[in-house]
């Protein structure tokens, strides 16, 4: 399963947002575009904190435990950079 960048809705100019529905549990994972010097977000999802995470430029982030199927709000809260753009989200699973 895939969203679009274009999916990624802007919450003021510190927060991204991506509703999502799971069809099946599997890892969330997305590719930023950052400053040269990286950036610093914390990850919710569905309103519980996944912790602080550092992005490096051209980086992926990863979900350390698969999603249950359903419907999901990920949030991101940028802390160093508002100049943090996701790119696609993909849903990957075994089977």
């Amino acid at each position: 399963m895939r969203w679009p960048a274009s999916a990624w809705h802007a919450d003021g100019d510190w927060a991204r947002r991506l509703p999502l529905v799971a069809e099946r549990p599997g890892r969330l994972a997305t590719r930023f575009r950052t400053p040269p010097q990286g950036a610093v977000m914390v990850v919710l999802l569905d309103g519980e904190s996944l912790g602080t995470f550092m992005l490096l430029p051209g980086g992926d982030w990863e979900t350390a435990e698969p999603l249950p199927a359903g419907p999901h709000l990920l949030e991101l809260r940028l802390l160093t950079s508002r100049d943090v753009s996701p790119g696609e989200a993909r849903l990957t699973t075994n089977g």
